[in-house]
């Protein structure tokens, strides 16, 4: 019987040949390879079975599940939105590149950082044009009807460092202030209601670093991804390690990442540094030390931080 690809096949037949595989004579169909039971037939449930889990609570929709979903009949499926986030850069010092600086003036760097490392991880996103040191101002920023806020800069010790007090000031309720890594020292995170606010140093490594440490993971949280942790994997230092009493997430080279995994710290150790990240291949994480050997270091490459 002649049968045309995906439809369906009698009960009375148990085999499907391809046409390249016969000859045919007038009324003989001469078979020209072995043929066993169950070629070429596919059955009800052979890939997926009625009961099967197949994406789990918590997994990111990717282009290679689409066809999966489509294959089940699914025009639609429920899933979990996207965070609405907000972009405050702060600094008087900062202008907007494309713009002439004038002495003392720097190009923003840390607004576009930012907005370029979690733009996959944002329903919208707005970058606010810049603040100025004003805390009245900063206040009133702060009262946004979003998701997320970041501000980057004015979470330090310095006399215009206002993130901490406005943040008071338009009812957020501090999390944590400080934490002992090198850099990022001042990162700042705060609530309300459903709401969360995260401010990151206005060093501009110190920026990224932290955007990828705590923002990223906090997005993913959002999302309703399970694998929002920070995928660490044990690395061999190479090179000199970075000095510090903090843990140091610095970027750098790494390598052997399915056999023996080493780890480079860059060259350039300044949180302002913001080119240490070109060329780099992940994160590298210096735990601290209280020994003469040399430090435990753990790696985050960029594609698990970023995808």
């Amino acid at each position: 019987v002649r049968i045309m690809t995906g439809a369906v096949v009698p009960d009375i037949y148990d085999a499907v040949i391809p046409v390249e595989d016969v000859t045919c004579d007038g009324q003989t169909v001469t078979i020209t390879r072995p043929v066993k039971p169950g070629q070429h037939i596919r059955l009800p449930g052979e890939d997926l079975s009625r009961g099967d889990r197949v994406l789990p609570k918590g997994t990111v929709v990717s282009r290679l599940a689409i066809g999966v979903i489509a294959s089940l009949g699914m025009e639609q499926l429920p899933v979990i939105r996207k965070p609405n986030v907000r972009i405050i850069n702060t600094g008087d010092e900062l202008v907007a590149p494309g713009q002439p600086l004038k002495a003392g003036q720097l190009y923003d760097a840390n607004g576009p950082t930012v907005q370029s490392l979690i733009a996959p991880f944002c329903g919208s996103l707005e970058r606010r044009p810049r603040a100025a040191d004003d805390l009245d101002r900063l206040t009133q920023e702060l009262q946004a009807d979003c998701d997320v806020i970041i501000t980057t800069g004015g979470v330090s010790a310095g006399e215009k460092d206002f993130v901490p007090e406005a943040a008071r000031r338009s009812g957020w309720q501090e999390v944590f202030h400080k934490v002992a890594i090198k850099p990022g020292k001042p990162v700042f995170c705060a609530v309300k209601d459903n709401q969360l606010l995260l401010g990151l140093p206005g060093n501009p490594l110190s920026t990224a670093v932290t955007c990828a440490v705590f923002v990223i993971p906090a997005l993913k949280k959002m999302m309703g991804r399970s694998d929002f942790l920070p995928d660490l994997r044990d690395a061999e230092l190479t090179g000199e390690p970075l000095k510090s009493n903090r843990t140091v997430i610095w970027p750098g080279k790494i390598c052997g990442w399915d056999g023996h995994t080493t780890a480079t710290i860059a060259a350039k150790r300044s949180s302002a540094a913001l080119s240490a990240l070109l060329d780099s291949d992940g994160l590298i994480f210096q735990h601290l030390c209280e020994t003469y050997q040399l430090p435990r270091v753990q790696v985050w490459p960029w594609p698990r931080i970023l995808t």
